[in-house]
């Protein structure tokens, strides 16, 4: 009899399962495939199931009843049913056959992440100077909000970003100063949003944003 089974190794898996697909997660569109059969079969590999699935390549079982293989061209972006079809002659001349399958997701891009900054005033500061009204109270606590990858890490710091350090060094906040880092992930719609206070109206400070995706992709927002 001839047995298999697959396997997915060396790959940086973020989270073992995607919370999009349900499937096993890799950011490797070329991920190494191993597993074990009777020493000496021949392994085939398909993406996809059925007689029309394209070839990914074979290998052999080695002595110890191990194989692996990688493929060649770098799998789409998706998801993916691997069909393995372990066989073998058998001494009668006979061939021997098993077929097993493995399902996983490639996602090696990261491409989306938005920024808008507002508070209860200003529905955009993002990128701009704002003057407000003479004599407007101005509610302090800023909203960061923007689009990422659905369920997506999303990470935030408040940077000092003014030069008033280099004058009044005893008021002011040297320039490069992290002033807060915040934490939060996006919903299954790749929104996200976080609060923080602004730790000085009176000085500068820019919003540095950096999304980690389910498969450990990274994208920063400049």
């Amino acid at each position: 009899n001839v047995s298999s089974y697959l396997d997915i190794s060396n790959n940086i898996l973020e989270n073992p399962n995607s919370h999009k697909s349900g499937l096993q997660l890799t950011n490797d569109n070329t991920p190494t495939l191993a597993g074990k059969s009777t020493p000496g079969a021949t392994i085939s590999l398909f993406d996809g199931e059925g007689e029309h699935a394209p070839l990914l390549g074979r290998t052999t079982v080695d002595s110890d009843g191990n194989w692996e293989y990688t493929p060649t061209t770098a799998l789409a972006e998706g998801d993916h049913k691997i069909t393995v079809e372990a066989t073998k002659t058998a001494a009668d001349g006979s061939e021997l056959k098993e077929t097993t399958y493995k399902e996983f997701t490639v996602d090696s891009i990261n491409d989306t992440l938005t920024l808008n900054v507002s508070t209860d005033q200003v529905a955009d500061l993002t990128g701009d100077t704002t003057y407000l009204p003479t004599g407007t109270s101005v509610d302090t606590n800023l909203k960061f909000s923007g689009k990422a990858e659905a369920n997506a890490d999303i990470y935030l710091k408040i940077i000092a970003d003014d030069d008033t350090y280099n004058y009044y060094p005893d008021h002011a906040v040297p320039k490069g100063d992290i002033a807060d880092i915040l934490k939060t992930t996006a919903d299954a719609n790749g929104d996200w949003s976080i609060s923080a206070e602004k730790p000085n109206w009176s000085y500068t400070y820019k919003a540095e944003v950096t999304s980690v995706d389910e498969a450990g992709n990274t994208y920063d927002y400049a």
